[in-house]
């Protein structure tokens, strides 16, 4: 299946739960009562997850649960535990390689496969070498931010070159975290300036502060904070951005920005944040 299909049938289903008109997501762990299970499509579901409660970022403090259903004790206590009842040894990592990036290998011993018999090896527990990459960032974290203008309804996005695809792809500011930046705020602000060239605005953080970020994809340790900001102003006095970075500056309205997310030409951590932002106006009549 082509990505741009994967992302078109995927990323608004899952967003819709990510953000709604009560406010920010914040995860919670589940009372013993509790849990939520959301279909993808026909015939298939997710498995259990933990309660997705809305948290305000006005007042701190948590909304209703939503998408909850009564279960057994047993049931929960599963639910609870399914990402982490297993574990995973890293017997080795090194790092092999490192430029723009850091690669590493890593050397991850398996728990022993339930799903086997006693002769098969993998009953015992594999062992696989990784390769794994990380930003050379504080955390290999990054912070991605969207800018909008409540005034004009127009939303700042940049085409800026991709090694990977070897042309322009739109995306929205975004930049590593480093011992530079006091703060994901700070690091989000810096990005504005350098890659858009604005400044100040109501910088609205789309995840609980105590979220450890979203993760970008399977085999990179890197994990991202999304950020909106409003009616930021232009800077005079602009940072200076990357020395390889290629970046064009553009504006669209929102019938713009919707195709271009899923067109097939947006970064995956772009769409996720401009997504969240969405929710976010859409939920204060800002859209």
């Amino acid at each position: 299946m082509p990505l741009s299909t994967a992302v078109r049938g995927l990323v608004p289903c899952s967003l819709q739960h990510l953000v709604s008109p009560g406010g920010i997501c914040k995860f919670r762990r589940p009372s013993t009562s509790q849990f939520w299970r959301q279909p993808l499509r026909t015939g298939t579901q997710l498995p259990a997850r933990p309660t997705l409660a809305l948290f305000d970022s006005q007042t701190g403090t948590n909304g209703r649960a939503i998408m909850t259903s009564n279960t057994t004790d047993a049931q929960q206590t599963d639910a609870e535990l399914s990402l982490h009842r297993h574990q995973f040894k890293i017997v080795k990592e090194e790092l092999v390689y490192s430029r723009y990036i850091n690669v590493y290998n890593r050397v991850v011993e398996y728990p022993p496969d339930p799903s086997t018999s006693g002769s098969d090896p993998a009953a015992q527990g594999k062992v696989i070498p990784y390769d794994v990459v990380g930003a050379k960032t504080v955390s290999s974290h990054f912070c991605a931010v969207l800018p909008y203008d409540t005034r004009r309804k127009l939303f700042t996005l940049v085409r800026e070159y991709s090694q990977g695809a070897n042309h322009l792809v739109y995306g929205v500011p975004a930049g590593g975290l480093t011992e530079a930046h006091g703060s994901k705020e700070e690091c989000a602000r810096a990005e504005l300036s350098e890659e858009v060239h604005l400044q100040g605005g109501n910088l609205v953080r789309l995840l609980d502060p105590a979220h450890p970020g979203l993760l970008e994809i399977k085999w990179c340790r890197n994990r991202f904070t999304p950020f909106l900001v409003l009616d930021a102003q232009p800077d005079n006095s602009p940072g200076q951005k990357d020395h390889e970075e290629f970046i064009e500056v553009v504006t669209m309205d929102l019938a713009q920005l919707k195709q271009t997310m899923y067109g097939g030409d947006m970064m995956l951590p772009s769409i996720v944040t401009c997504g969240m932002a969405l929710e976010y106006l859409q939920a204060r009549s800002l859209i």
